[in-house]
């Protein structure tokens, strides 16, 4: 079963430091405005297809503990099974591997057998916005997303779907506004005929259903929305309060009347307690980094197990658990393609942990030179720019030689004209005890003009260190640099 929000989580086996960044920007497919935005009204046609829904699967997101009605029951579409070949390879499996002591990670979730989404486009769906932009009623959730797909922290997902190629993940082309009458407590079929109303005008020759279709429905301030008349998203209600979002699947029919398969998230308004973060400071205000922590949530788990019978737990003690799940209490501030934000952590099989990354803060580059604070998680991130009049005037960005193969993990080179002449040696020196700070010093053989910054992803604190053109560039030696830890 899922645990509550702020209860216990896989804290013992989690590894916060391991935070996620890519450089990449936002691919034009990603960049959205208001030019983009369709509108959807919801039909009696929509209605009635909402009747005719099939195969509906759902994972809610419980309420924190102590804010909502405290009970340990879920709704009936949340069921998570195995496809008969993988029940079959697993059986009498669990026991041994509970058996194996300290080898065994609880928290580890199994593959059961059915798909997942090995890349994607996804659909923001906005309900009654009062907002200009929109999107805005929610924070900045477009911005989120292209920042969360150019990360490494999606990287995650990788050894879950069996897909590693970058940019697989991306906003889809166009945004729907959904205005709509709908009552107070929005019921299961209200929320399916809205979903369906939005695939059938982003889709109006058919289609859109599948695995490489994901929509999100955003609810806005004061909408509830339940599965039955006790079991509910209602801050104003707490006694039938029990979940802040949740992820979904259905069969449904498609502008043509045939059918799809279709995979949506419900992300209601969550600046609210029980469902915001509040591991403050806040980098983006409170309201957008809850109702971010809450919608990478439900991304991650409908890539990983959009129908229930992909990746989940099955130790008796966490059973059902998905990948985030399991890191509830699990809050992190950290960077996403060099913006800063406060988001939960996922489950990572790979260093059986809460995670923000499978692999490193920075992400190494022909133009990018990580460097570590403590082995291994590349905290600092060195990129140089240079510009010169000489020779008829050249311009470019300095190229990376990392020296970890040498095991120089605090230091690293970068040339700007030739690979085997580099112009510039970087060195960060970790003097938390003597002095409190990173101290940043860096030699020069060069004297055209350069900018050099430098980036604690930890904090996002930032140096740059100039030299003009036509000068020999002096040494840098910064004792205050970056605050620890």
């Amino acid at each position: 079963m899922a645990q509550y929000r702020y209860g216990l989580s896989i804290a013992g086996f989690t590894l916060a430091l391991l935070i996620g960044l890519l450089t990449v920007g936002p691919t034009s497919a990603n960049a959205q405005s208001e030019s983009a935005r369709i509108t959807a009204t919801v039909t009696p046609r929509d209605h009635a297809a909402a009747q005719n829904v099939t195969d509906h699967f759902c994972h809610i997101w419980p309420v924190g503990v102590g804010y909502g009605a405290d009970t340990l029951t879920f709704p009936e579409c949340q069921r998570h099974t195995s496809t008969p070949e993988a029940a079959a390879a697993k059986k009498g499996t669990e026991g041994a591997a509970a058996a194996s002591g300290p080898f065994f990670f609880p928290g580890d979730v199994s593959y059961h057998g059915g798909p997942v989404v090995q890349s994607a486009q996804f659909f923001n769906l906005f309900l009654n916005s009062t907002c200009n932009p929109l999107s805005t009623c929610w924070g900045n959730p477009f911005q989120f997303q292209n920042d969360l797909f150019a990360s490494s922290f999606i990287h995650i997902t990788d050894q879950y779907v069996n897909a590693t190629s970058a940019g697989r993940y991306q906003n889809g082309a166009f945004f729907v506004q959904i205005p709509a009458a709908e009552p107070h407590q929005m019921g299961i079929l209200d929320v399916q005929a809205a979903v369906i109303a939005s695939v059938r005008v982003l889709f109006p020759n058919g289609g859109g259903g599948g695995y490489q279709n994901v929509y999100n429905l955003f609810l806005p301030q004061g909408q509830d929305t339940c599965f039955n008349s006790s079991y509910c998203y209602s801050p104003d209600n707490t006694s039938i309060f029990h979940f802040c979002a949740y992820h979904a699947s259905m069969n449904m029919t498609d502008a043509k009347g045939v059918p799809i398969h279709v995979l949506y998230t419900v992300e209601p308004y969550q600046n609210v307690p029980g469902c915001q973060v509040t591991n403050a400071p806040f980098p983006n205000g409170q309201l957008a980094d809850s109702t971010n922590s809450t919608l990478s949530h439900e991304i991650f788990e409908t890539i990983t197990d959009p129908d229930g019978n992909a990746w989940w737990t099955s130790h008796q003690a966490l059973f059902t658990n998905e990948i985030g799940d399991n890191c509830f209490a699990e809050p992190a501030q950290f960077g996403l393609n060099g913006k800063p934000y406060d988001v939960q952590l996922e489950y990572d099989n790979a260093s059986h942990a809460c995670n923000g990354n499978s692999s490193l803060f920075c992400s190494p580059s022909a133009t990018t030179l990580c460097i570590d604070a403590q082995p291994g998680d590349g905290r600092f991130q060195i990129q140089a720019a240079y510009q010169t009049t000489q020779g008829g005037g050249s311009a470019g960005n300095g190229q990376a030689i990392p020296l970890s193969s040498l095991g120089v993990t605090q230091g690293g080179l970068m040339w700007f004209f030739e690979p085997n002449n580099p112009e510039l040696l970087i060195k960060i020196l970790p003097k938390c005890t003597e002095s409190a700070h990173f101290w940043v010093f860096a030699s020069a053989g060069t004297n055209v003009g350069v900018t050099m910054t430098v980036t604690d992803l930890k904090t996002s604190a930032q140096k740059a260190y100039t030299n003009p053109d036509l000068h020999p560039m002096t040494p840098v030696q910064d004792t205050a640099a970056f605050s620890c830890p």
